[in-house]
């Protein structure tokens, strides 16, 4: 759950980013005129990518336990 946070926080710095450097000059692009939708799509793509990253879990008891039955 925290690795899907840091990739929206992430995302969300990274489209806002994308909107104040490169953007749409024109202001005729559906998603990077606006910078609360760059920012969105962004946050909304770091989450997909960070669902992505596998995560290794802990596991649980000592390891003769776990051969057990």
């Amino acid at each position: 759950m925290l690795l899907h946070a840091a990739g929206v926080i992430l995302g969300g710095f990274l489209g806002w980013l994308y909107w104040y450097k490169v953007g749409c000059v024109s202001g005729t692009c559906m998603i990077w005129a606006n910078p609360w939708i760059a920012t969105s799509y962004g946050a909304l793509l770091g989450f997909f990518v960070a669902g992505l990253i596998p995560v290794k879990k802990k596991q649980q008891g000592t390891p003769s336990e776990q051969t057990e039955g």
